[in-house]
Parts: C-alpha cells; structure tokens; sequence
C-alpha cells in the first residue's frame, strides 16, 4: 500500500511536470511565430 502510494504521487508529479513543460514549450513557440 505504502509503495502504491509513493508510486501514484510519483506519477502524479511526473504528469503535472510533463503538462507544465508541454505548455511552457507551446507558449515559447507561439512567441517566435509572432
């Protein structure tokens, strides 16, 4: 249970990691288009 739940929070901050890079580079490329 308690590896679970480190495993879960893990992927928990690897999936709010990769959505904040996904938009940050999204944001960057908008900004050298314009």
């Amino acid at each position: 249970t308690i590896f679970l739940g480190e495993h879960y929070q893990l992927l928990t901050w690897a999936g709010a990691l990769i959505i904040t890079a996904g938009v940050f580079i999204t944001t960057r490329a908008q900004s050298q288009k314009a």
